[in-house]
C-alpha cells in the first residue's frame, strides 16, 4: 500500500463487495439504537432535547454512536480515513479516487457526498478555496454523513463535540461554527434520496407546535433569504454544481484516462 493513503472505513452490517475488499475497506458494525437500554438512550438523548426541544430517534442515536466508534479508531490509529455509510455503493475506481483526493489535498476535513435533489434545486452555495477544493457556506445546513474524510485531529474534535452533547451524526453546521473547522467540499459521491430514513422519521414525530414554529421561521426569513441569494455572487458565492463541478470532472477524468495512477503498489 502507498504510504500515507487514508484508510476507508465503512459502517455497514453487510459483507464488503469484492471491490471494497480489494482496496482494503474496513467494516464497522452499525449500532442499533432500538437495542439500547432505555436508561442509556435517555442519558444520551436528553441533553439534545434540553437544547432543541426535540428527541433524537433511537436510530439517530445509533447512527451517531457508530460514527463515534469510527472516529475513535481514526484517533487510535493516527491515520486519516474516508468514512462511508452502508448506502454508499461505489466501484473500486471511485474508492481509489476518494483516497487519492484526500491524500492530494492534505486538509483536515472534506465533505465528499451530496444529495442529488439539493443539487438540482441549485440552492447550495460554494466558492473556490486555496486548497483547490470548494468551500461550502456554513450559514446553510450541511447535511449527510454518508461520505466524508476526517483527519485524526478532526476525528478527535468530533468525538469531543458529540461527547459533550450527542447530536445528529451530520450536525456539520453546528460543528463547523463551534470548532472553526472549514467545511471543505469535493462532491464525488451522490445520494439519490433527499433525506435519509432518520430525518423522515424525525419530521414525522415533530409536534404540531414545532412544525408551526418551523413554518413561521421560514416565512419570516423568506425575504432575507431571497436577498442573500440575489447578492451571494457579489460576495464570491456561486451555486453548487455538485457532480458537474470542474474539480469533480477533473478527478473523474484522471481516473478514467489512467486508472493505474490510482492503484496501489501491490498491483504493480
Amino acid at each position: 500500500m502507498v504510504d500515507g493513503l487514508p484508510a476507508i472505513l465503512k459502517i455497514t452490517d453487510e459483507e464488503l463487495t469484492p471491490d471494497e475488499q480489494s482496496v482494503g475497506v474496513q467494516r464497522f458494525d452499525p449500532v442499533i439504537g432500538a437495542n439500547l437500554p432505555a436508561g442509556r438512550y435517555y442519558e444520551l438523548a436528553k441533553p439534545h432535547f434540553d437544547h432543541t426541544d426535540e428527541w433524537l430517534a433511537p436510530s439517530e442515536v445509533g447512527t451517531t454512536l457508530a460514527h463515534m466508534s469510527v472516529w475513535r479508531h481514526v484517533v487510535e490509529t493516527g491515520r486519516g480515513a474516508v468514512i462511508l455509510e452502508a448506502d454508499v455503493r461505489v466501484e473500486r475506481e471511485m474508492l481509489e479516487t476518494l483516497q487519492r483526493a484526500a491524500l492530494a489535498h492534505d486538509v483536515p476535513f472534506i465533505l465528499l457526498g451530496y444529495y442529488e435533489v439539493a443539487a438540482n434545486r441549485g440552492i447550495r452555495r460554494v466558492r473556490p478555496h486555496p486548497s483547490g477544493l470548494l468551500l461550502r457556506d456554513v450559514k446553510q445546513r450541511l447535511e449527510g454523513a454518508f461520505a466524508y474524510f476526517a483527519s485524526p485531529e478532526t476525528a478527535a474534535t468530533l468525538l469531543a463535540f458529540h461527547e459533550r452533547e450527542l447530536r445528529l451524526a451530520d450536525a456539520w453546521s453546528e460543528f463547523f461554527a463551534e470548532q472553526g473547522v472549514e467545511p471543505l467540499y469535493l462532491p464525488l459521491v451522490s445520494h439519490g434520496d433527499a433525506h435519509g430514513e432518520n430525518k423522515v422519521a424525525r419530521m414525522g414525530r415533530a409536534s404540531h407546535w414545532t412544525l408551526l414554529q418551523r413554518f413561521a421561521f421560514r416565512a419570516n426569513h423568506y425575504v432575507a433569504f431571497r436577498w442573500f441569494r440575489a447578492t451571494a455572487r457579489l460576495r464570491g458565492w456561486q451555486p453548487d454544481a455538485c457532480g458537474a463541478s470542474p474539480i469533480v470532472r477533473d478527478w473523474r477524468q484522471r481516473a478514467a484516462i489512467d486508472p493505474s495512477s490510482l492503484r496501489d503498489e501491490r498491483d504493480a
